[in-house]
């Protein structure tokens, strides 16, 4: 995977600068990342979700940026794996937990609701039939 998907690690589509004829794979998600993250108008007392974190990308980044806690849910294996090698990499460890778990079956942390919750490409997996059951546990956490 390293070879197509770059330092990032990062599957899902870029954002590249239509006026940047020279714009990288790597900028370009970033910047992705970045747009996502602004949105959420995160700080440091935010805890955020995120459903589906792949190889960590997004939840090392929000960690590094804003200080904040980030839970990162995926059901692959070999993802957690390396992506907990790459939070732990980044030195974000103290503030970025990456848990093998389905969101249907994630529990309320202890200390209420996740403050922000992100979650991207994820409904192609989710599938057209399930969004109602997605949206309710999005909700529900």
């Amino acid at each position: 995977f390293a070879t197509f998907l770059g330092s990032s690690w990062t599957y899902s589509c870029a954002v590249f600068d239509e006026h940047d004829a020279e714009d990288s794979l790597e900028v370009a998600q970033t910047r992705k990342i970045d747009l996502a993250l602004d949105k959420l108008q995160l700080s440091s007392s935010c805890h955020l979700l995120e459903i589906g974190c792949g190889w960590g990308e997004l939840a090392i980044r929000a960690a590094k940026r804003f200080g904040c806690k980030v839970t990162g849910i995926t059901l692959s294996i070999e993802q957690k794996a390396l992506a907990d090698e790459r939070v732990k990499e980044a030195g974000v460890s103290h503030l970025v937990q990456l848990e093998l778990v389905d969101y249907r079956w994630l529990a309320v942390p202890e200390d209420g609701p996740f403050d922000r919750i992100v979650s991207i490409e994820m409904l192609e997996a989710v599938g057209h039939e399930y969004l109602g059951e997605y949206f309710w546990n999005v909700h529900r956490l």
